[in-house]
């Protein structure tokens, strides 16, 4: 275990309408959230082959481009975020609290319409700069999934380990998928997993579609879109636009015992 991925957290809540406890993972108390567990060394692992700048089209609330900048004020190499903005209370184009915070870490933040359009002028960027690196969204790379699903099985094995049992159900927030890839690989089989797609994603798209094919999956999409906040939020910090959508259908559907991974603040 290192200081970026110390041994997870966990906090009982109490379901009160449907008179159950869980237990929630507190990725939330990491700066960078549960990404943060396996972005440093992917980015050592991309520094031996010379990149020094580090490219990211982030949508406007996203939590990887905090990870992103916090890895590079540790490391010091250049973090250039592609952030899709909000419309503020006076109507005009502005950054979400999430990028101004990655920007506190030493993050270069350049504003997009949307995140088709972040992704256009982050690939635009690299194809004029050898040395600069574009990381997917959710970081979904071969070197970074390496990272993740170790980190991942490390602390699910310290997860059951406080808990004293194995969880019968997890549920996960969905934004690009990759999370919800790799813990069906990292749990047991029957371990059910709760997926709730907040929406950054369109429903065809084929990193939301593909997670329908795996087993023993219940898959939930949100009503609300993206840019909308949840009114029902849960009793510890977890973002409006993400994580916290999760809390509408676990006080549906959750059963005693069942643990959330509340991904980042």
């Amino acid at each position: 275990m290192n200081t970026f991925s110390p041994p997870v957290q966990i906090s009982k809540l109490q379901v009160k309408n449907l008179s159950i406890d869980i237990h929630v993972v507190r990725e939330d108390l990491l700066p960078g959230g549960t990404k943060q567990r396996a972005i440093i060394p992917f980015l050592q692992d991309l520094q031996k082959n010379n990149y020094n700048e580090f490219i990211y089209a982030s949508p406007f609330c996203g939590f990887a481009q905090v990870a992103l900048a916090y890895a590079g004020k540790h490391l010091g190499k250049k973090i250039t975020i592609f952030c899709e903005t909000i419309k503020n209370k006076e109507g005009d184009d502005a950054f979400h609290e999430m990028s101004l915070l990655a920007q506190s870490l030493g993050a270069h933040l350049i504003a997009s319409a949307n995140l088709t359009e972040a992704e256009t002028l982050a690939t635009e960027h690299v194809e004029l700069n050898m040395t600069a690196f574009k990381i997917p969204l959710g970081f979904n790379h071969p070197a970074f999934i390496l990272h993740y699903a170790k980190a991942l099985a490390d602390q699910y094995r310290i997860l059951c380990d406080k808990l004293q049992f194995t969880p019968r159900a997890l549920w996960l927030p969905i934004g690009s998928g990759t999370l919800a890839q790799l813990f069906r690989k990292v749990l047991s089989p029957e371990t059910l997993i709760n997926c709730v797609d907040v929406g950054v994603l369109p429903a065809a798209d084929q990193r939301i579609a593909s997670i329908h094919h795996m087993d023993n999956i219940n898959f939930y999409r949100t009503d609300l879109q993206f840019h909308e906040e949840c009114t029902m939020t849960p009793p510890l910090p977890s973002n409006k636009f993400y994580d916290a959508k999760v809390w509408q259908y676990i006080e549906q559907y959750g059963q005693h015992n069942d643990v959330w991974w509340n991904v980042a603040r």
